[in-house]
């Protein structure tokens, strides 16, 4: 028969005493297996999204080669023009600079806006309706009535227009503003030319500063008139 070798008593000794280390490392040994294969996950996940990002940036790129070259207009006519109609129709609502907008008209037509409230019942995902009550001689509102619509940066319509009593100088206003996020993957037959004789038409209405539109909009100090909910 062979003789069974047995643990030498020493070393059984000094895994009695040392099990809670040989524990601890057996521990840290799993968990750094652990890490570093969800560090090479997020790490592979992360270099995915870059090469999708890098990659639209670049079809962006083209596109916009592509329509400048459709248009004559060089690469920074054509920043300016998209700045221009991102404020004119921002992607989301922006409280703020509906009130630079109606503040703007107000100081460039002297129709004085004292009110107004947002009218959730008849708005939408795209369209958020503001009831304006304002005062002002006729002469001032004339001038707000020519402006509103592109006056204050903003693409303002109105659905209806009343005098709150024949006496006064007040007038109460529907107006819309607008909002759309537009997908850079959207593909539809467009005629750059046109769309673009069209845009110039609309530029020539539109009187405001990019730069003092930026800086009001991520100013936290505007004066509210009055809470817009």
């Amino acid at each position: 028969m062979k003789k069974t070798k047995k643990i030498n008593p020493y070393l059984k000794h000094l895994l009695r005493e040392n099990a809670g280390y040989i524990a601890v490392l057996v521990a840290l040994f799993i968990s750094t297996i652990v890490f570093f294969s969800f560090l090479n996950s997020k790490l592979s996940e992360n270099q995915t999204q870059i090469s999708t990002l890098e990659n639209d940036i670049k079809e962006l790129q083209d596109k916009q080669s592509l329509l400048a070259a459709a248009t004559g207009q060089d690469a920074g006519s054509l920043d300016n023009d998209v700045k221009i109609m991102q404020n004119l129709i921002p992607d989301f609502e922006d409280y703020f600079s509906i009130l630079y907008a109606l503040d703007t008209l107000s100081q460039k037509t002297g129709f004085l806006v004292n009110s107004y409230t947002i009218n959730l019942g008849s708005s939408s995902t795209d369209k958020l309706s503001v009831v304006v009550s304002g005062v002002g001689n006729p002469d001032s509102f004339l001038k707000f009535l020519n402006e509103y619509n592109f006056g204050g940066g903003r693409l303002i319509t109105s659905e209806k227009i009343e005098l709150e009593t024949k006496e006064s100088d007040a007038f109460k206003l529907n107006l819309t503003f607008y909002s759309k996020k537009v997908s850079a993957t959207n593909e539809k037959s467009l005629n750059y030319r046109t769309a673009l004789q069209e845009f110039q038409k609309l530029k020539s209405k539109v009187s405001f500063s990019l730069r003092d539109s930026e800086v009001v909009a991520t100013s936290e100090s505007y004066p509210i008139k009055s809470n817009p909910f």
